[in-house]
């Protein structure tokens, strides 16, 4: 079975255009994406905190997370492999109503004295003290999104991201989703192709498995699996897509979640590995039931 994650690319647009209530034009240059604000002015002023670089973890309500690297300090730092969970939809039961999307470009604008504009004034006008983060998914490239935040430190912030509003009796989201930032290393999870065999239990049972992680080891964007029974079998799949999948967090580990036949969970170790179970609930095979393992190993990079 499959299920796309395609969705989730433009329920990010829609969020970014919630957030600045105008129409969709075509997007010129970012301003300050060369890491040169108005007239060059100089961002080491007094109360302007600049963060360190590295591996940047964010924390949002009702499970949200985010990711991004900062490279260099300052006017001259750079951010990439910038990922993003959002939501896909009301809070229902167990499975999860939102999904991670990495954005491929990414526009850093860092803590400066003065407003500074994002995007050429088109979106937003950053506030003095504030950062932001453009995001592009390069499917939809003139619906970006658009993070505002402030660092408290060095290693620690804010940040708020634009949510579409579903309809939504109960369980619904807010209009802004706030999340906070701590400077903390990755794992390092390699970006690539993984494929590996299902071994079970229960006794018997034979298979193989696909997975597919982008944006620096932060986001799973394709995980199928299949499986042989002595007298039956089955599958599923999740995605595959280019950018949207699950988020991988930052001792690489993926959290449960369920799939159309029932819940899975996984986690990428040292050497290019790749292990979990899966708990099928719904195809009568063999593996109903049963906490089934599979073990992959990074085959192409």
């Amino acid at each position: 079975m499959r299920r796309g994650w395609m969705r989730c690319a433009a329920i990010v647009a829609f969020g970014a255009l919630v957030s600045v209530g105008s129409a969709p034009v075509a997007m010129a240059a970012p301003v300050g994406a060369s890491g040169l604000g108005p007239r060059g002015r100089s961002a080491r002023a007094a109360g302007i905190v600049q963060p360190r670089g590295g591996d940047w973890e964010g924390s949002g309500p009702h499970g949200l997370r985010m990711s991004f690297e900062l490279a260099g300090a300052g006017r001259s730092a750079r951010l990439r492999y910038l990922a993003v969970s959002l939501p896909s939809g009301c809070r229902v039961g167990a499975a999860p109503s939102f999904y991670a999307t990495y954005f491929a470009r990414t526009y850093y604008y860092p803590p400066t004295r003065y407003p500074e504009a994002i995007l050429g004034g088109v979106f937003e006008i950053k506030p003095a003290g504030d950062f932001a983060i453009v995001g592009i998914d390069s499917r939809l490239p003139k619906f970006p999104l658009v993070i505002v935040g402030r660092f408290s430190t060095a290693r620690a912030g804010t940040a708020a991201v634009p949510a579409y509003q579903f309809k939504c009796q109960t369980g619904g989201w807010a209009r802004t989703l706030h999340f906070a930032l701590s400077a903390r290393r990755r794992s390092g999870v390699a970006d690539g192709t993984y494929t590996g065999t299902v071994v079970g239990p229960p006794p018997g049972v034979s298979g193989t498995l696909r997975a597919t992680v982008v944006g620096g080891g932060r986001v799973l964007t394709d995980f199928a699996v299949s499986w042989t029974c002595p007298d039956n079998g089955g599958g599923f799949e999740l995605g595959p897509s280019t950018a949207t999948g699950e988020f991988i967090g930052s001792d690489g580990a993926i959290g449960e979640h369920w799939t159309p036949l029932g819940r899975w969970s996984g986690h990428f170790g040292p050497g290019g590995h790749f292990a979990g179970t899966f708990t099928n609930v719904g195809s009568g095979d063999c593996t109903q039931g049963q906490n089934t393992a599979f073990t992959a190993t990074l085959t192409a990079g």
